[in-house]
């Protein structure tokens, strides 16, 4: 299929300005006005960009993973703010060692099965970091790209092409029962990929009464025109080694966002409501 820019730069970042602290000095704040930059595509990340708010122990956390020659893989909130879904990062979520590296705590996560290791960064666990096996979300690193982290400009790591990012999306919701808890955050983070890479909405942070004009203003008849371009310029994306069945899932889940609800591989009788994700 043929290539597309974006495709090949990764995922924009939203133009939101915040102060970035150094993690060599935790004392240190860089100048605002170096931060300062328009949005756009992705670039290498050899300059700064506006980054995105998170604590400062989140930050000391990817410095430790990188710094023990972890391979660090952006997985959830990082790539949403990406696409333009402004939000606090409280649980770094990260992809990339397989098999999980000795010495690490095995407190395991229900909603990822026995492979997900989750480490609180404070006495409440209210920050958390989220370590995943590639082999879990459906990645390999060939599908990744190099990037500057959205929270630590200075720090490198990876994150998932676009189209592959997606498809792993939708692969693992089907692996959660209708009605589990766990597939509240993937379906949070399918829409918001569809709304903001696909169909180019504003960023999540446009007041509603802008947004409420501009869907007001939409007949159908031009969202149903909005959708047929989008699945064209979807389809001409390049997907890489993918099967029919697979673009037809994404296809059927940017037409119709109720599918996503309904995507599953796990019987009804199966249901189960952990809550711990």
């Amino acid at each position: 299929m043929e290539s597309n820019k974006n495709e090949e730069q990764g995922l924009p970042v939203i133009e939101q300005q915040f102060e970035s602290e150094d993690l060599s000095d935790p004392g240190h704040q860089e100048d605002k006005s170096s931060h300062e930059g328009s949005c756009g595509e992705l670039s290498s990340g050899d300059e700064p960009w506006n980054t995105q708010m998170s604590s400062y122990a989140v930050r000391v956390a990817l410095k430790a993973l990188i710094d023990n020659q972890i391979t660090v893989v952006e997985y959830g909130a990082q790539v949403q703010y990406r696409l333009g879904n402004v939000e606090l990062l409280v649980v770094l979520t990260n992809a990339g060692f397989d098999p999980l590296p000795i010495g690490l705590s095995h407190e395991m996560m229900g909603c990822w099965g026995t492979e997900c290791l989750p480490h609180a960064l404070d006495d409440s666990a209210w920050r958390v970091v989220h370590l995943l096996p590639l082999t879990l979300v459906g990645l390999t690193l060939e599908e990744t790209l190099e990037v500057s982290s959205t929270f630590a400009p200075k720090l490198r790591l990876r994150t998932p092409r676009p189209t592959r990012y997606l498809l792993s999306l939708l692969r693992n919701i089907r692996k959660f029962p209708i009605g589990d808890y766990g597939r509240r955050r993937l379906q949070g983070d399918i829409t918001n990929f569809m709304c903001f890479y696909i169909l180019h909405c504003p960023p999540a942070h446009t007041p509603g009464e802008i947004l409420d004009e501009m869907a007001e203003r939409e007949t159908d008849e031009e969202y149903e025109r909005r959708i047929d371009e989008a699945v064209k310029d979807l389809r001409g994306l390049d997907w890489g080694d993918v099967e029919e069945k697979d673009l037809d899932m994404v296809e059927r889940a940017l037409r119709d966002a109720q599918y996503i609800e309904t995507l599953t591989d796990v019987p009804d009788s199966n249901v189960v409501h952990d809550k711990t994700f």
